[in-house]
């Protein structure tokens, strides 16, 4: 099943890879980590921040702590597809900077966003309609077109790490390349959520263990990180450069 084996050839990818993945992630997450706790300091959380009673200092720290640690994502993302795809080692324990592909990235994330939903939103209308005439209906449909979503929105990601890699995508060619693909990526979806719901959960019991509980849920959470961006770079290997699993 090529759905199962582009899954586990994600998730090989990075326990295949260890000490490339704590070279890639280990210095943003640092900094993100000492960030957070400055902010912290500060009077700036991500968490419980009520944003009625908030400051216009407290909002521009809200602006700006979520603007850093997006950057630092977009660092570890851009690296870990250029190292799968191009061979690019990180050098030492600072993973490249590459400002201009982490530019390209946001831009071609920010397209696809405005894209799916542009397709989504005349669906949710259509939706509400019924919903007010067929309540029983709304739950069953919002369903199936999340999934749908989820569908489109693989088959079109492939966009983002061609733009990592500096050989952009269009839409359409993303598209064309990923054709007879939709069953293959439904089924990867499938899989992918019943994994998440899954790691949610250890991650979950994880936390009832003091401090040893909560280095293995931020150790969960970059690894489940790690496996969505491992996904998109096994899907353009396949589907694009045409990679065996």
């Amino acid at each position: 099943m090529a759905a199962w084996r582009i899954f586990i050839h994600s998730v090989q990818m990075i326990f295949n890879n260890l000490p490339q993945v704590v070279r890639i992630v280990l210095v943003p997450m640092g900094i993100g980590i000492a960030t957070l706790v400055l902010f912290a300091v500060l009077g700036v959380s991500m968490d419980g921040t009520d944003t009625e009673g908030a400051t216009g200092g407290q909002i521009a720290g809200l602006i700006l702590l979520a603007l850093v640690l997006i950057g630092l994502a977009l660092w570890v993302i851009v690296a870990w597809h250029r190292f799968i795809l191009l061979a690019e080692y990180p050098q030492g324990w600072v993973p490249m900077l590459r400002t201009d592909r982490m530019l390209s990235y946001i831009g071609h994330s920010l397209w696809l966003g405005l894209v799916m939903m542009g397709l989504m939103l005349p669906l949710f209308l259509v939706v509400g309609v019924v919903g007010g005439v067929v309540p029983l209906i709304v739950t069953i449909v919002s369903v199936v077109v999340i999934v749908a979503a989820n569908v489109v929105f693989f088959r079109l990601s492939t966009i983002l790490p061609a733009a990592a890699i500096g050989k952009p995508l269009a839409l359409k060619e993303a598209w064309t390349a990923t054709e007879g693909s939709s069953a293959t990526i439904l089924i990867l979806v499938l899989i992918l959520g019943v994994a998440q719901f899954a790691l949610q959960l250890l991650l979950g019991l994880l936390l009832l263990t003091p401090v040893i509980g909560v280095v293995l849920m931020v150790l969960g959470t970059v690894v489940s990180g790690l496996v969505n961006i491992s996904i998109l770079t096994t899907l353009y290997g396949y589907y694009i450069e045409k990679r065996a699993l």
